[in-house]
């Protein structure tokens, strides 16, 4: 990433075995997780064990929760209070810190 910091690569499509390989990994993640996330997610852990795949669905979470946002190349999160600044990068980095933390290392 330091070498391409405003994402202009899109590695998914040159490296489809790869994301075969994380999708497959936070598909078993998610399937073997509880149905019931809690009160206020219940509606989307219903929405995920419906098919909706677990990187889209922590990712509305974090939509669903976030109060201020900010676009910046610094990760800056604060989930208690809603806030969210980072870059896309930082997004995926949280999202799959979220469901997948192996793949982050």
């Amino acid at each position: 990433m330091a070498s391409d910091e405003v994402e202009t690569c899109h590695l998914a499509s040159a490296r489809p075995e790869i994301v075969r390989r994380l999708t497959g990994m936070l598909r078993d993640w998610h399937l073997s997780m509880p149905p019931d996330t809690g009160e206020i997610l219940g509606r989307e852990a219903s929405s995920a064990a419906e098919g909706i795949p677990p990187m889209h669905f922590e990712t509305r979470r974090i939509f669903a929760n976030a109060r201020h946002t900010a676009y910046q190349h610094r990760t800056d999160v604060d989930p208690s209070a809603g806030r969210y600044r980072l870059d896309c990068s930082g997004l995926v980095a949280l999202v799959l810190g979220a469901v997948a933390p192996t793949a982050l290392e």
